[in-house]
């Protein structure tokens, strides 16, 4: 009788589509966290973590000798983002889809894991952290701020993120910042309603509203705003705007309440607190009087690399037959692995997902899952040269 046998590559992409129909928002990771602590479970580590940060897992392997304690990490949350009908590993719930290919994520580091353990050179200490809240910016800070950290904190991390638009298995990396700084800023005013016929007898916040995006707008296209230049990678995207109620327009009324939501980007943390000082200076110098309310949300620090961790993660590259390639700026989207890179030498990886792959955070976008096989070799070779010390 013929007996039927599933090939490694087989077993990972079934792991990739189950963790996708269990997809789960930042914080609300229960489900997604089960499954991978099962897995890791199952693979014998000396201590496995529950809990960290909130739906946090970590586990810890150690290598036959001495060497270094390397963390490879992995993201467990997925996005707000409706799902087409299509694929049947679809997820389970209509409303929330892994559109930024964490699913593949946790996979190849799974897989990169099995192959770390399974190698006769595998010295020192392996970390694997499945970390919570990526996407809102919590999950980094949630996971170092507890009391495990101090036991897991490795002496070098590595994470790898799949990149839509860039040859499939080109290696991107750089040292120095590579992801930018992003905080979304809120600005809130409240006045005086009055009239339409009579606007002068009130306080509308719509002048100020106007300055606050024409100045999002000039940052964007480099011009000078408040006496100020614009920073090379400032972008300033107005992501929100209302002026009144919500509910029908009131044609008859000239309104007092408005708000405008910004999210603001930069190179460096530095600059991106230089970036939200100018528009919170450009919109109470416009308010006439009003005192706008300043609310940020979601802050990403840069994320920074760190010369000796690109260069592993770069003679991994070579060692795979993967061709890289050093970006003259940071990419424009935020990664909160900047956290962990503060807390030790770390780099994050971008890994080409096909120049025609549609982007992330787009309904049309899943993980390619021939990439699970390449992600896995790199983060392998990766973690085995820098447990090792190389």
């Amino acid at each position: 009788m013929e007996q039927s046998h599933t090939s490694a590559g087989e077993r990972w992409t079934e792991l990739r589509h189950a963790l996708h129909r269990a997809a789960e928002l930042s914080g609300a990771e229960s489900r997604t966290a089960g499954l991978v602590a099962e897995r890791l479970g199952a693979m014998g580590p000396t201590a496995l973590h529950t809990g960290l940060g909130g739906h946090g897992v970590a586990a810890e392997f150690a290598g036959g000798t001495p060497g270094r304690a390397v963390l490879l990490r992995a993201e467990l949350d997925a996005l707000p983002v409706p799902e087409p009908a299509g694929p049947p590993y679809r997820s389970r719930d209509p409303g929330v889809s892994h559109r930024c290919g964490h699913d593949g994520h946790m996979t190849m580091v799974l897989a990169a894991a099995e192959r770390v353990l399974g190698s006769p050179g595998f010295a020192g200490r392996l970390v694997l952290l499945f970390q919570p809240a990526e996407e809102t910016g919590a999950g980094a800070r949630g996971v170092v701020a507890d009391p495990r950290w101090a036991r897991l904190r490795p002496d070098c991390a590595l994470a790898l993120h799949n990149l839509p638009g860039v040859p499939m298995g080109r290696v991107v990396c750089r040292p120095g910042p590579m992801h930018c700084a992003s905080a979304g800023l809120t600005c809130a005013w409240s006045g005086v309603a009055t009239h339409a016929a009579t606007p002068e007898l009130g306080r509308s916040p719509a002048g100020a509203m106007a300055a606050l995006i024409g100045a999002a707008t000039g940052v964007n296209a480099g011009d000078t705003v408040g006496g100020v230049r614009p920073q090379r990678g400032w972008l300033a995207t107005v992501v929100g705007a209302r002026l009144g109620a919500e509910g029908p327009v009131a044609f008859g009324m000239s309104p007092a309440e408005g708000r405008v939501d910004i999210t603001a980007r930069a190179h460096t943390d530095d600059g991106l607190d230089a970036l939200l000082g100018l528009l919170k200076r450009v919109a109470v110098e416009a308010s006439g009087g009003l005192e706008p309310a300043f609310t940020e949300h979601d802050r990403f620090d840069a994320t920074v690399n760190h010369p000796e961790a690109v260069g592993v993660a770069q003679l991994a590259a070579l060692r795979c037959g993967l061709a890289t390639h050093e970006p003259d700026e940071p990419i424009r989207w935020s990664e909160d692995f900047g956290v962990i890179c503060r807390q030790c030498p770390g780099a994050m990886i971008g890994l080409g997902a096909g120049v025609s792959h549609p982007p992330l955070h787009s309904s049309e976008y899943d993980f390619p899952d021939a990439l699970i096989p390449v992600g896995a070799g790199l983060l392998a070779e990766a973690a085995l040269r820098a447990c090792a010390g190389g």
